[in-house]
């Protein structure tokens, strides 16, 4: 589960944090200042969590996620927003906003739906709903009441917010930000648009861009997928973890399943674990050869085998060839 770090660094700027001062925002993740400041793309969940946790720490009053998600406007949401404002309905906005919502933060699963009278949006937590969860709740809830106003070019205060969570003391800020009706305590957490104004054009259409942003997050959708995959999650640690010791139970628990459904999703993408592992020390072996000028012997004996002859057995059944023939761009 990932998030565009681009949220968090609208969490600092919430709290007026900057320089030394994110060294405790960041306290406990595994980014730092630097890479805080300087990094593009995502972050983990573990490391988002925890700096929300210690932004909701530093706060003093109640409400931050309201706060935070007025900062987030339509463009934070990068080429989701582009896509969602040069669609050429509101409905059709709302559409993309949903479809690729998965691009930018995985802590929520969106799903638009329509009733006879309303454009339902329905916002299922993927993660608990602890005071990080709330946060991001209302984050996204004041940020959605943004997008709808922008996308319309006008404020829309007809829309209907649904929250699981019961009525909190700051109750006041939730309502006059989203300026709706609020209701607390519902089965789900919803927006209910007027359906009426799913036809409303908007004024920002334009096909063109829409369709190189819509591609665009197709292209991201495709890049985490296979980021996701449990072949590239085994591959990963098998990068981290070059001890021949490591093995499949290992393997499981660092990614917080047993081995038995480790090894059954592995199947659902049409691989092993031994493959896999195969796959691996091959990447190894050809880093080896292209990157260093290490011998062939010394290289057979960083990657754990025994003999020379059984790295050359190996070798030649990735390659084709023998290592001694393979190509080196380094003497």
């Amino acid at each position: 589960m990932i998030v565009s770090i681009d949220y968090s660094r609208i969490v600092a700027n919430v709290l007026n944090i900057h320089g030394k001062q994110l060294e405790n925002l960041l306290s406990g993740t595994t980014l730092t200042v630097a890479q805080f400041l300087a990094h593009e793309g995502y972050i983990t969940w573990a490391d988002q969590h925890q700096l929300i946790q210690n932004a909701l720490d530093a706060y003093p009053h109640e409400g931050l996620g309201i706060l935070v998600g007025r900062s987030i406007p339509l463009a934070s949401h990068g080429t989701v927003g582009i896509a969602a404002q040069s669609s050429p309905t509101l409905f059709e906005g709302l559409t993309d906003m949903v479809k690729y919502h998965a691009t930018r933060a995985q802590f929520s699963r969106l799903c638009l739906g329509t009733t006879p009278q309303f454009i339902r949006i329905v916002a299922q937590l993927q993660v608990e709903h602890d005071a990080v969860g709330q946060f991001l709740l209302e984050a996204l809830s004041a940020s959605m009441k943004l997008s709808f106003d922008v996308l319309l070019s006008r404020s829309i205060e007809d829309v209907e917010y649904h929250f699981s969570f019961s009525k909190p003391t700051y109750h006041p800020l939730i309502e006059s930000t989203l300026a709706g009706k609020v209701l607390y305590d519902q089965p789900k957490n919803q927006y209910l648009i007027p359906k009426a104004l799913g036809a409303c054009t908007l004024p920002s259409r334009n096909e063109g861009l829409r369709l190189m942003a819509q591609q665009h997050c197709e292209t991201l959708f495709r890049t985490l997928r296979n980021r996701d995959s449990y072949t590239e999650r085994v591959k990963s640690i098998l990068r981290n973890n070059r001890s021949p010791s490591i093995n499949q139970e290992d393997v499981a628990a660092l990614l917080n399943v047993s081995t038995r459904t480790l090894l059954r999703r592995l199947k659902d993408e049409n691989t092993s674990y031994k493959e896999v592992v195969d796959q691996q020390r091959k990447s190894v072996a050809e880093h080896y050869l292209t990157h260093s000028d290490l011998s062939i012997e010394t290289i057979a004996a960083c990657m754990e085998y025994h003999d020379i002859s059984s790295f050359r057995r190996a070798f030649k059944r990735w390659f084709g060839i023998p290592p001694s023939e393979y190509p080196r761009t380094i003497d």
